[in-house]
C-alpha cells in the first residue's frame, strides 16, 4: 500500500462533534475501470465514522491531486444520465438566468443542454477540462470567490459536485460571499438517502466522503443563509435545488436534527448486505 499523506478529520466536518468508528476496510482508490495491472492499484484504508447527530463521513481524506489524477467520466455515459441532464437543464431555465458560472462542469453536458434552450453567457470553472465547447468560457482551476472580482454572474450552478467537497461549510461560505450582491445557486446532488437504502456502492467512497441526507444538506444551506425557492426530485437518483441568499435568516436558531440511529442502521445494513455476498 502506497504511503499517502492523508488529511484526518478529528471532529465532525458538519457540527464539530466527536466521531464514532463505523467501519474500517481497504479498498482500491480509483472509482472506475482500469487497464493497468492489479499490482499497480492504489489501495487505501476507508475508515467510516459517524457523529452523535448521525453525520456519516470518511475520516481520512486522499489528496485531491491523487484522487482525481485520472477521470472516470462520471455523469457522461448512459440513458439515465442523459435524462438527468435534460431535466436539470429544464429546472435551471425556469429561473431565467442570463449569466451562469458552473462549478465542476468538465464534460459540458449541462451547459450544452441549457444553451440549446436559451441564450445564456456560460462559464465553467474546472481544473481538468477536456473537449472544450466553443460556446462556453473556461476558467482552469478550482472555484474561489475571487473569480467574481472582475466577472459578473447572476447564477452559480453545479451538478453532482457538492458530494465531492471535503468541507461543505467552506464551499458554501465562498459561494455565499460571492452572491452578496444577490443572485441564486441552482444545483443537483445525489439522493444519498435513497442510494444508501438501495445499497448503491457508489453512494459513499473516497470521492463521496460525507453522507449528505436532505436534513444535513438543508441544515448547511440555512447555516449559510440560503433560502430554498424550489426543490425537485429526479426519480430516486437526484434532488434539484434552487436557492437564493436571504440575509434575514437567523442562523443562531438553526439546529441539526438528529439522525444517528437511522443513518447508522442504513450504513450497517448495506455493509452486512455485501459481506454476506462476498466470499473471502
Amino acid at each position: 500500500m502506497r504511503d499517502i499523506n492523508l488529511t484526518k478529520r478529528q471532529k465532525c466536518v458538519i457540527d464539530n462533534t466527536e466521531l464514532e468508528l463505523l467501519s474500517r476496510d481497504e479498498f482500491p482508490l480509483f472509482c472506475g475501470c482500469v487497464e493497468s495491472d492489479l499490482k499497480d492499484d492504489l489501495i487505501c484504508e476507508q475508515e467510516w465514522v459517524i457523529s452523535k447527530e448521525g453525520v456519516i463521513q470518511l475520516k481520512n481524506l486522499i489528496p485531491l491531486e491523487i484522487l482525481y489524477a485520472n477521470g472516470h467520466d462520471a455523469g457522461v455515459v448512459g440513458a439515465l444520465w442523459e435524462e438527468h441532464h435534460r431535466e436539470f437543464a429544464d429546472f435551471i431555465i425556469k429561473s431565467n438566468p442570463k449569466s451562469i458560472l458552473e462549478i465542476g462542469g468538465g464534460h459540458g453536458k449541462l451547459s450544452q443542454n441549457c444553451l440549446s434552450l436559451a441564450d445564456i453567457k456560460w462559464t465553467i470553472v474546472e481544473p481538468n477540462s477536456e473537449n472544450k465547447h466553443k460556446n462556453v468560457d473556461y476558467i482552469d482551476g478550482f472555484f474561489h470567490k475571487e473569480i467574481f472580482n472582475n466577472r459578473s454572474f447572476d447564477t452559480i450552478t453545479h451538478s453532482h459536485t457538492f458530494e465531492h467537497i471535503y468541507n461543505p461549510h467552506e464551499f458554501l461560505e465562498e459561494i455565499s460571499s460571492a452572491l452578496m450582491g444577490g443572485g441564486k445557486m441552482i444545483f443537483s446532488l445525489p439522493n444519498m438517502e435513497k442510494w444508501l437504502e438501495n445499497k448503491f456502492t457508489n453512494c459513499l467512497n473516497f470521492e463521496h466522503t460525507i453522507f449528505l441526507s436532505e436534513n444535513i444538506l438543508e441544515f448547511l444551506l440555512q447555516k449559510h443563509k440560503f433560502k430554498i425557492i424550489q426543490k425537485q426530485y429526479f426519480k430516486e437518483h437526484s434532488i434539484f435545488y434552487h436557492v437564493c441568499k436571504d440575509e434575514s435568516i437567523n442562523t443562531q436558531n438553526i439546529v441539526l436534527k438528529n439522525e444517528y440511529e437511522k443513518n447508522k442502521k442504513l450504513f450497517l445494513d448495506m455493509k452486512k448486505y455485501y459481506q454476506e455476498k462476498i466470499l473471502y
